[in-house]
Formats: structure tokens, sequence, C-alpha cells
């Protein structure tokens, strides 16, 4: 039979290393091109990220903090200062060879006191570029080139941000392993110079839908190497035009809207009210009477008319409360004042990141 002793937990405890005000630890490798490889645990002072030492856990390769190569810093700072207590985590990626300023990082941080932005909670991902002319220490601004930016803070809603000159929006449904995938564009805006949108596919606008100018712009029906654009047709009445031709015969002629137009019975009734009509026939005179949705035409036999009935909607968005451009009898607001500006979150150029 085999003896076990037990385990004598009176063991004194292992020693421990404090790092003093302002020291740290740091474990190098080899220092190369791109500067040092190095795991470092640290405590840190720096002006405007609080008023005493933080916490720093940083693995890294290259000596200049805002151009490594690749590493990950961790903050925390519980006392506070001019932002108050803060954290944040960095993340820095990019290539072994760096023959440009970019570099792709993931930065995030949480102010408990933010003098202009209180409670004020920042995630960032993209390219930032820490070393054009843009960022100097009279400015302090660092430029984002591509970015994503979603923050928060107590009086402002949360918000998405994205920063870039160009934007698009792709698919690839016919995407083969192993194959290059035949991405299909489906939305792109572009900025200078043309500053547009351009949507590939059907766009739907559940609510109300003000432009500055319209029209529609298509390729020439008929000379190739050109396009063709109209305005849009507009008023101070949300108009709904329908239109044709008839050839009257022995009989009045009875036009009903919902049929000509293939609409289920009561649809026009439904969707229109104060009705207009007209109806012209070149030389020859025609009556003709509109009621609910019919429109009759009385004239000779063999008249060819064309007739033309005008409504105003009233459907239940025109008069509903989510149709900001009507009121509730769904008759369009013509003249309105200025709108009170909405809310905007100011930029923010990462002046309180402490990397």
């Amino acid at each position: 039979m085999r003896y076990f002793p037990s385990f004598d937990y009176s063991a004194p405890r292992r020693p421990h290393q404090y790092i003093g005000v302002g020291g740290k630890t740091r474990w190098r490798g080899t220092t190369g091109t791109y500067g040092d490889t190095y795991v470092e645990v640290a405590t840190r002072g720096q002006a405007g990220h609080g008023a005493g030492e933080y916490p720093v856990i940083a693995f890294g390769a290259g000596g200049v903090d805002q151009n490594r190569d690749v590493g990950m810093v961790l903050y925390g700072d519980p006392v506070g200062g001019v932002n108050g207590p803060y954290s944040s985590l960095t993340l820095y990626g990019g290539s072994l060879v760096q023959t440009h300023d970019y570099r792709t990082r993931m930065y995030m941080t949480e102010y408990a006191d933010h003098p202009t932005e209180p409670g004020r909670t920042h995630v960032q991902f993209g390219i930032i570029d820490h070393t054009d002319v843009y960022n100097n220490p009279t400015t302090g601004i660092t430029t984002s080139e591509a970015a994503i930016t979603l923050a928060k803070n107590d009086n402002l809603e949360g918000y998405h941000s994205y920063v870039g000159r160009n934007y698009y929006w792709y698919d690839n449904p016919n995407a083969v392993a192993g194959v290059q995938p035949p991405y299909d564009l489906k939305m792109v805006l572009y900025g200078d110079p043309t500053n547009r949108v351009d949507m590939l596919y059907d766009c739907w606008v559940h609510g109300t839908l003000s432009k500055g100018s319209g029209s529609f712009d298509i390729e020439h029906p008929t000379v190739q190497g050109k396009r063709l654009r109209h305005s849009f047709i507009e008023g101070p009445q949300a108009d709904l035009i329908y239109r044709g031709t008839a050839k009257l015969g022995v009989a009045p002629m009875v036009i009903d809207m919902d049929t000509e137009f293939d609409m289920t019975p009561g649809t026009w009734e439904g969707l229109n009210c104060t009705p207009w009509s007209m109806v012209s026939a070149s030389g020859k005179v025609v009556e003709w009477e509109f009621e609910g949705s019919t429109l009759t035409i009385t004239g000779d036999e063999g008249t060819n008319c064309m007739w033309m009935v005008i409504g105003e909607r009233h459907d239940a968005h025109m008069k509903g409360p989510d149709c900001t451009m009507a009121d509730g009898h769904g008759r369009v607001i013509v003249e309105y004042d200025e709108p009170e500006p909405l809310a905007k979150p100011a930029p923010h150029h990462h002046e309180s990141d402490p990397s």
C-alpha cells in the first residue's frame, strides 16, 4: 500500500513582483528593421487621460506607437482626469513591410465623464491614418480614411457613422467555393465629383420621399451613346392621372376606372377624392359626366374622344400620422415652418485615444 501525504496548505505564497509608479515589465524579442517585438505589462500616466496611473497590457511590433505593424493595447484608468474614468482596447494590424501610412485598427473606449459628451462610448473599425498633414500637434486631428464608428453618449441616441469617399454594396449569389465569386454590385454612393447614389434594384420607401428635384434618366431609346431625361410632374396636390381614348357608338360610352385599369372594384374611390374630368373630340361636340368611378361620354356615333380623369389621393397613408407631407385629410401641406435641426454627433478624431 502506497502512502500519499496530505498537501500542506500552510506553505508560504509565491513571491510577487510589484511595478513602481511609471514602471513596466517588457519581454523583448529580436530587434529588426521595423523595431522590437515585445510583450509589455506596465503602468503609465499621460496628460489628458486621467490624473493617476493606468494599467497597460501591450503586444506589439514596431517602435512607434501609431505605426505598429501589429499589436494590441489594453488601457484602463479608474481614477480619471479630464474625461473621467475610462477604458480602451486597441487592436492594430498591418503588413510585414509597411510602405504607406495606413494602419488597420479596431478601437474601443468608454468615458464616465467626458466634458462635451458625457458617458461617451465609442467603437471604431477601419483604416486610420495617423501620419498625414491633418495629424498635427496644433489640431490633434487623426484622419479616418475608411472607418465605421458606433457611438453613444448620455445626451445622444446611438448612431453609426461611415467615413469614406465611396461606398459599395455587393452580393454574390453565384459564388462557388475555390473560385473567384462573381460579385454583383447592388448599390453605390459616390463622392466627388459626381455626388450621386446608384441603386441597381427596386427601392421601396414606406415613409415620405422628399427631394429638391427629380427625373427619370435612361438610355436614349433611339440614339446610341446618349441618355434621356424627363423631369417629374409636380404640383401642390397629390394628384393621380387616368387617361385614355374611346370611339363612341350609338349608346353612351361608359368607362369605369377600376375596370379600365385592372383594379379591384372600389379601388378608385378608395384611393381618390375631388375628381376632375375632361373629354376632347376634335371638331365634335361631346358631353360627359363623372360619377363615383365611372366616366360617361355622349356624342355622335364614330366620334374619337380623348379623355382624362384626375383624382386627389386620400388613402389611409396620405391621411395617417406617418405621412409628414399631408394633413389629417390627406391634403398636401404646401408651406411649413423650417424644422428644428436634428441633433448630430460631433466629429470624433481620437483626441482622447491614449495610444
